[in-house]
C-alpha cells in the first residue's frame, strides 16, 4: 500500500474545516431549465432548507424581435443561466449544492466518517433517480485542515515540533521559523489505483479575522479520479471509502506526535 494504514480516530481538537465531496458529470440541461423538485423531495429530510443561487440572466429579445419566436422558445432563452441550487441542513452547517455538471455535498461540521457517508449517498441515490446520469467523470473528496497554536493552547512550540519535515520547508530553522512570512506549496502524488490521485496544498495563513499574530498552517488534501467513473452508488461508495482512509494515513504522515496528541485523539465509539 501506498500509505500505511494509521488506527482511527476523533480528535476532540479537531482541526478540520471543510471537507466537500464533488460528483462532476457530462453537462445536463435539464438542471438549468427545470426546477429539482424531485431531488429535493429525496434529500428533504436530511436538507430542509433551499435556495436558488445563479450566475447570470438568460437572454432577453426586444419586443419587435420576440414576437417571431414561438413562446416555448422564449421562456428557454430567458431562463436564467448557470443555475445553482443549495440544499442545506437546518443548522446550515450542511450542504448539497447542484448544478448542471456537478454535484457537491459539503460540511463545516464534520465528526465521523460514517455521517458524512449517510448524507453523500443520500445525495447520490436521489442524482440517479433524478436524472439517471450514465457516468461521473470526477470523483473528489476534500479535506482541509487548519492547524491553529493559539486554539490549541501551544503559541510557544515551533513549527518544526508539531509538523513533518516534508511540508516544513523554510520553517525547519527552528532559531527563525516565526519570522518566515509565507511560505507555501503542492504536490501531487499518484495513488496504487493509476488512475488516483491526492493534490496536496499546505502553507502559512493567517487568520481570517485578519490578526497579523495569528499564523496557522494549513493542510488541504483533494483526491480524485482521473477516469469516468460508472454511476453506481455502491462503485461510488467504495471509491471514497479508499480516500477516507488514505487521508487518514496522509495527515498523520505530515504531523508529528506531539501535534497528534495535542488535539486529544479518541477512539471512533468513545
Amino acid at each position: 500500500m501506498l500509505f500505511q494504514p494509521e488506527e482511527r480516530v476523533i480528535y476532540k481538537h479537531n482541526p478540520l474545516v471543510s471537507v466537500i465531496c464533488q460528483l462532476r458529470f457530462p453537462l445536463d440541461l435539464r438542471i438549468d431549465v427545470t426546477m429539482p423538485a424531485e431531488f429535493q423531495q429525496q434529500i428533504r429530510a436530511n436538507f430542509p432548507l433551499a435556495h436558488e443561487d445563479s450566475d447570470g440572466q438568460g437572454l432577453q429579445l426586444a419586443e419587435d424581435v420576440s414576437q417571431h419566436f414561438p413562446q416555448e422558445l422564449l421562456d428557454v432563452l430567458s431562463t436564467r443561466i448557470n443555475r445553482r441550487f443549495l440544499f442545506s441542513s437546518r443548522d446550515k452547517m450542511w450542504t448539497i449544492t447542484l448544478t448542471n455538471s456537478f454535484v457537491a455535498l459539503e460540511t463545516n461540521d464534520y465528526v465521523r466518517w460514517e455521517d458524512f457517508r449517510r448524507n453523500l449517498q443520500l445525495m447520490l441515490s436521489a442524482m440517479c433517480e433524478t436524472y439517471q446520469i450514465d457516468v461521473i467523470s470526477r470523483v473528489g473528496l476534500r479535506y482541509q485542515n487548519v492547524v491553529d497554536r493559539r486554539a490549541l493552547g501551544i503559541q510557544e512550540l515551533q513549527w518544526s515540533a508539531l509538523l513533518s519535515d516534508f511540508v516544513l520547508g523554510p520553517l525547519t530553522l527552528a532559531k527563525s521559523a516565526d519570522s518566515v512570512q509565507e511560505h507555501n506549496g503542492t504536490f501531487l502524488i499518484q495513488l496504487e489505483d493509476p488512475t488516483d490521485f491526492v493534490r496536496v496544498r499546505y502553507g502559512l495563513v493567517t487568520e481570517k479575522s485578519g490578526d497579523p499574530e495569528n499564523i496557522m498552517f494549513v493542510l488541504d488534501h483533494d483526491f480524485f479520479t482521473g477516469n469516468d467513473v460508472e454511476t453506481d452508488v455502491s462503485n461510488v461508495i467504495s471509491r471514497v471509502n479508499i480516500y477516507n482512509s488514505s487521508n487518514r494515513s496522509l495527515f498523520r504522515r505530515c504531523i508529528t506526535a506531539k501535534l497528534h496528541e495535542t488535539m486529544v485523539p479518541e477512539a471512533p465509539h468513545n
